[in-house]
């Protein structure tokens, strides 16, 4: 009995110690860490913690009783702050108005973490890959209930979440770019290899260009919303500011006479400022209404259009926008930016090109002799057709003193070309050559150059055995020092119908005056297609034929000729003076 007794006295201690062990609470301490975390970060990003809140204690120091904010950096409602408020703290501690401690943090795959003290924090995300945009997040270390015990805890947030509270479909990151498209270019068939795929156009084309920007995410509270986009085109393009729209989720907007763009509900979303070939669009973020606009606008190619495969003709556009939206304020320039302009703190750029490629067909005239002997020709006058039966004029050029000559630029295809005036003392060539433009057959450099021809509104004025060629379209431009004229475009035929609208702008018929001249050399070296070739040049000569002559002096032809038109002429004298003398 008393064994029972005794066994029942240690069962029954056991069980006072389980519980007692059971409700046992941690301790709160004021050295208590906790690690918090960033994650979904791209791998060139940077992550700096702002300690915005110590927490606080009771006298005993064993009991967590709540927050102590820096001033200036409070919530109204602690437990749930609002994207408003975390944007607004943010900013200030970027502009200096708020000078917390600040911690740096550890990345590894991607997430961002750092050991802390209980409190609570600011996380800034920057990231030297322009792509990128991150808005503040907050992060909380702090105290929870878990199973009825107090543990320490470290928050965890990610960049793709969206706020909790206040701007609820604002995402705390965003990824930015821009693209720039084409149409009205001729593809390469010969470029097949999709690294050497070639967007090719001739004089006078008219490439209709898009560009599509990233729409950022940016808070209402924050205070750099930087959204421009520029563009600028390479010499051998003509930009069209009368063409520049933009398309804002279904409205096409067009440019009002001072230069903005107003939606349907008569709200400015952007202002445009013309450059010397290009454009700038200072964007107002706010009035976009979280729609991505879309650009569209026309350039034309023209005669100072680089050939071959080397450079191309480029149109550069950029995006300039803010990655971290609570740095500086929103950037509103006047003037168009370029490579050597400085950016504002928080302001970054993406940029995309696209490139039309022009080739030139090229030929020798010479007499009919073969080989070594054939005696090279100049101011032969041909045409360089886009149709066997020479319907469709695209150009006109003359041979120079070396028989040579070079045709304006032209798009990959099949030219036809076709003589219209024989050189003095030659019968024309009636014959039809077909010469290809392509990359595989532009081969070929050359050190000549070219003075393309001359076009004329007025018919009288046209050369020679042509007919219309094409129009002219009038346009603004603005030269380097700001002066503003209207200057007249070539635009091929098939760009433009009678009778149509283009933009608004005049368009008149446009006539050849003055054939294309090829001066300097004709020189002509092959070479590799990757080494920017342009030039396909006739693999035969183009010949003529000299006009019969009079028989050589001495012969007896010559002799008879003679004598016969002295006896014809006898003869009239001698009728005329007996007449005369009748009358008298």
């Amino acid at each position: 009995m008393k064994i029972l007794k005794k066994l029942t006295g240690i069962v029954l201690a056991m069980c006072m110690v389980l519980t007692v062990s059971g409700l046992t609470v941690m301790a709160a301490k004021p050295d208590d860490t906790a690690v918090v975390s960033v994650t979904g970060l791209d791998e060139n990003a940077t992550v700096t913690l702002y300690k915005i809140a110590d927490a606080t204690y009771n006298d005993a120091g064993d009991t967590f009783t709540g927050y102590d904010y820096l001033e200036g950096a409070s919530f109204a409602n602690e437990a749930e702050p609002t994207s408003q408020e975390i944007n607004r703290i943010a900013a200030a501690i970027q502009s200096g108005a708020l000078t917390p401690e600040s911690i740096s943090t550890t990345i590894t795959g991607g997430t961002a973490s750092a050991t802390v003290g209980i409190g609570r924090y600011i996380a800034i995300v920057t990231s030297t890959d322009a792509s990128y945009v991150y808005n503040p997040i907050l992060l909380t270390a702090g105290y929870k209930l878990e199973n009825d015990d107090e543990v320490i805890y470290g928050g965890s947030v990610a960049v793709s979440d969206t706020y909790k509270f206040g701007e609820k479909a604002v995402a705390k990151s965003s990824t930015v770019d821009v693209e720039k498209g084409s149409e009205g270019w001729t593809p390469d068939p010969t470029a097949d290899d999709e690294s050497k795929e070639k967007q090719t156009a001739g004089v006078g084309d008219v490439i209709h260009y898009t560009v599509t920007p990233d729409l950022p995410v940016y808070p209402e509270e924050a205070t750099n919303k930087t959204y421009i986009v520029t563009d600028t085109m390479s010499e051998g393009l003509t930009f069209v500011y009368e063409s520049l729209t933009v398309v804002l989720g279904d409205e096409t907007l067009t440019l009002s006479a001072d230069n903005t763009f107003v939606n349907s509900a008569g709200d400015v979303i952007g202002t445009a400022t013309q450059g010397e070939n290009g454009y700038m669009i200072v964007f107002d973020y706010e009035k976009l209404g979280g729609q991505a606009p879309v650009i569209k606008y026309d350039g034309i190619v023209n005669d100072k259009a680089v050939i071959g495969t080397a450079e191309g003709n480029v149109n550069d556009v950029t995006l300039y926008f803010s990655n971290n939206p609570t740095q500086g304020e929103t950037w509103e320039p006047t003037e168009i930016p370029d490579e050597n302009t400085e950016l504002p703190n928080g302001v970054t750029h993406k940029e995309d090109q696209d490139i039309i490629y022009t080739y030139r067909i090229s030929f020798i005239k010479t007499d009919d002799a073969e080989g070594e002997n054939a005696k090279r020709l100049e101011g032969a006058v041909f045409g360089i057709y886009a149709d066997e039966a020479c319907t469709q004029l695209i150009d006109t050029v003359v041979t120079n003193e070396d028989g040579f000559a070079e045709s304006a630029q032209v798009a990959a295809g099949t030219y036809y070309l076709k003589e219209i005036s024989a050189p003095a003392g030659y019968t024309i060539n009636e014959q039809v050559y077909t010469i290809e433009a392509s990359l595989t057959s532009s081969t070929k450099t050359t050190t000549a150059t070219t003075t393309v021809f001359e076009y004329t509104d007025n018919e009288e004025e046209k050369l020679a055995g042509t007919e219309q060629v094409g129009w002219l379209v009038g346009h603004k431009s603005v030269a380097a020092d700001g002066t503003v004229t209207t200057v007249y475009a070539y635009v091929a035929m098939d760009q433009y119908t009678a009778g149509g609208d283009y933009n608004g702008l005049t368009v008149v018929p446009a006539y050849i005056k003055s054939a294309t001249t090829t001066t300097e050399s004709n020189a002509i070296t092959t070479v590799e297609d990757e080494n920017g070739a342009g030039v396909t040049l006739l693999e035969d000569a183009v010949k003529n034929t000299e006009l019969g002559e009079l028989p050589s002096t001495g012969g007896s032809g010559v002799y008879l000729f003679i004598i016969i038109g002295v006896a014809i002429m006898s003869t009239i004298a001698f009728v005329f003076i007996r007449g005369r003398r009748t009358q008298a």
